[in-house]
């Protein structure tokens, strides 16, 4: 079972089906595009591999919102996926929580 397109916050921490976990970091500077960080597979990694798709393709790989990041743990995903070029402010189509 997928979530809603309208569930897909900034900050926001997901599970996929394959219990894969996904954070999304803000948007694509067109709003075409969620950027996200993945654990590539493991649960014991760093939230490292950011990663690009729209926002039905994420949200249809979802299966549930697990989470939401503060401000600070945010920032620190944003850097650890290097993903400082993400649009994650008033200019993102996505809405933080």
């Amino acid at each position: 079972m997928s979530i809603k397109e309208s569930d897909v916050v900034i900050g926001g921490k997901y599970k996929t089906e394959g219990n894969q976990e996904r954070i999304v970091v803000g948007c694509s500077a067109d709003c075409k595009k969620v950027v996200y960080a993945s654990r590539g597979g493991n649960v014991k990694n760093a939230f490292d591999n950011r990663e690009a798709s729209s926002l039905s393709s994420f949200a249809e790989a979802c299966s549930e919102k697990i989470g939401q990041l503060t401000d600070d743990e945010l920032q620190e995903a944003i850097k650890t996926c290097n993903a400082q070029n993400a649009v994650s402010g008033e200019d993102c189509c996505l809405q933080k929580t």
